[in-house]
């Protein structure tokens, strides 16, 4: 009994650890690149200088696939059309099927930021993800160098084009992505869905410190053409399911490098229903275990919620038993709001505390991720095949 208590001590101790790993590397990102921002003020300068320093700046096509155009549509769309970027840029919004409705949007949109060059781009392709599709037929209307492309539902801070251009400033980067967080709850459902982000950009925090960046997140994939050009062009991940990650796997596997930009999007999940929180991290879960198993398996060292559970009832519920449950739950329950609030600095991060409620879900759907194959996304169900791409049902 000793033996499996001490086991379980450790484990929870190890849980510990890692949460405390996150919290220090979130904060650390976000005062590192707070710093920056104030040391890399740019001065206003003559005309002349402005003109000579808009052309060190890449060109720089958006490429925006998009689906659904409800919810915060708009609004996201415009933070990305409203930035200060020096060099020459132009935003690309690409939808599968046209409608009056996408006119419309389109239209008011133009009219709004007639500083910045606004195309649309109307058309399908092959492969089962209908993302990659729409990114494929961007790429083709693309004129220039560096291609960025970004979730329709994630809203940009100002200065978020030039925060994510600066690290190709090294040629050996090849691609950059950035983390998300939301910073707007309006319910249980999407406080949960906010927990998952923040749970999610520090644990890519931690991968960065020990492993080293090798893959994207869909919230930014920016990526040079020529790094795009030699992994096969986005045509490549046509049926796959875990775009953004094979993406950026593929780019590191090619010899270049790929950075996390110093800056966190928004996402914009506006008013989910459970149902529609429950689907989306299944989908995640049985990404995750198929792009990354060994991450997927170490996630039960993650969790102290089960460890600590286990702790107290092999001492027979004791005080030392209730304590160590009691402080895995305020510990878990600080550094999530902590993390959450560093990543969007929203009031909203005071949902943390329903961190444990979310630990038991993710639990119900890692083991779910172990015998189930089967995804929803975009209103379709497809398989997942054991080397990631899918097949709709």
């Amino acid at each position: 009994m000793l033996l499996l208590q001490a086991a379980l001590a450790g484990l929870v101790l190890a849980a510990c650890l890692y949460h405390l790993l996150a919290w220090a590397l979130t904060r650390h990102f976000v005062r590192a690149e707070a710093s920056r921002d104030r040391l890399g003020a740019e001065p206003s300068g003559s005309g002349a200088w402005q003109a000579a320093r808009r052309r060190l700046w890449p060109s720089v096509s958006q490429i925006k696939p998009i689906h659904r155009l409800d919810g915060e549509l708009r609004e996201a769309l415009a933070s990305f059309l409203s930035q200060d970027y020096p060099g020459s840029h132009e935003v690309l919004l690409v939808r599968r099927e046209s409608s009056q409705e996408l006119t419309s949007l389109f239209e008011e949109l133009a009219r709004a930021h007639p500083r910045v060059p606004l195309r649309l781009v109307v058309g399908g392709g092959p492969g089962s993800n209908r993302k990659v599709a729409s990114c494929v037929l961007g790429v083709e209307h693309a004129e220039k160098e560096l291609l960025v492309f970004s979730d329709a539902d994630m809203r940009a801070p100002a200065g978020y084009l030039r925060r994510v251009v600066q690290p190709f400033a090294d040629p050996r980067v090849g691609l950059v992505t950035c983390l998300y967080a939301v910073g707007r709850v309006s319910g249980l459902a999407a406080a949960l869905e906010g927990l998952s982000d923040a749970d999610f950009s520090a644990s890519v925090l931690v991968a960065r410190r020990v492993e080293g960046l090798s893959f994207a997140l869909g919230a930014t994939m920016a990526v040079r053409r020529e790094a795009l050009d030699e992994v096969g062009g986005m045509s490549v991940l046509q049926d796959h399911l875990a775009d953004d990650y094979q993406l950026g796997h593929r780019v590191a596997q090619a010899g270049w490098k790929v950075a996390l930009a110093g800056v966190v999007v928004e996402d914009l999940v506006g008013r989910p229903r459970f149902s529609d929180y429950f689907w989306h991290q299944v989908r995640w879960m049985r990404t995750y275990r198929i792009c990354r198993p060994a991450g997927h398996a170490a996630f039960l060292v993650t969790q102290g919620l089960p460890w600590s559970l286990g702790f107290l009832l092999s001492t027979g519920l004791s005080p030392l038993g209730w304590g160590v449950l009691g402080g895995w739950l305020g510990l878990r329950m600080l550094t999530a709001c902590s993390v959450w609030r560093s990543l969007s600095g929203t009031p909203a991060a005071i949902w943390g505390v329903t961190a444990p409620l979310k630990d038991v879900l993710y639990l119900v759907l890692w083991v779910s991720s172990l015998v189930g194959t089967t995804v929803r996304w975009g209103g379709r169900t497809f398989r997942v095949l054991r080397d990631g791409r899918m097949r709709p049902l």
